[in-house]
């Protein structure tokens, strides 16, 4: 909704304060209401270890191909 749009947007002037730089992007995958399953194990055979997801790395574009490819499998569903 509305609110929540304003109070992302009030997050977003005071990190760019803050910072000095935001950075808006389109996103390369979206699915908010059925995401795929991303394992431990998918993480390490991407990255070698478990990424911060609170200040995330840089990654190469291979890595991103690797997360991507991820979206293109069916889903796992918990049991």
């Amino acid at each position: 909704g509305r609110l929540h749009d304003d109070a992302w947007d009030a997050v977003c002037i005071e990190r760019a304060a803050a910072c000095g730089t935001l950075l808006v992007c389109e996103p390369r995958f979206l699915a908010l209401y059925d995401p795929p399953v991303v394992t431990e194990g998918d993480l390490l055979a991407r990255f070698g270890t478990v990424p911060n997801t609170r200040t995330p790395p840089e990654i190469t574009e291979a890595q991103l191909d690797g997360l991507l490819a991820l979206t293109e499998r069916p889903l796992r569903r918990a049991a």
